[in-house]
């Protein structure tokens, strides 16, 4: 499988289509499902963020995705989280 995250519980694994960018959980089962819309959710929101930054350049998350879509919706709380992200990423 591609790169991947799981959630919080560790029951739900999530990868991005790189096509689309949509985020899908439990690719390749009956139960998947493609997330078109990350509906404001911080949990969501990190995962795809995670998933991203390893499949695309930082400076390009925002545009043309899902993190886009959530700005246009007044939510920019995605910003911060990046910049969480990143920091940690950068501690490893």
């Amino acid at each position: 499988m591609k790169n991947y995250v799981k959630d919080n519980t560790g029951s739900n694994v999530y990868v991005i289509d790189e096509g689309s960018r949509f985020l899908i959980k439990n690719p390749d089962t009956i139960d998947e499902e493609i997330i078109t819309d990350l509906g404001g959710s911080h949990d969501l929101v990190e995962i795809y963020i995670k998933l991203a930054i390893e499949i695309w350049d930082i400076e390009t998350l925002g545009h043309t995705d899902l993190l886009e879509k959530e700005s246009n919706k007044g939510f920019d709380t995605w910003k911060y989280k990046l910049q969480q992200i990143i920091t940690k990423k950068g501690g490893e």
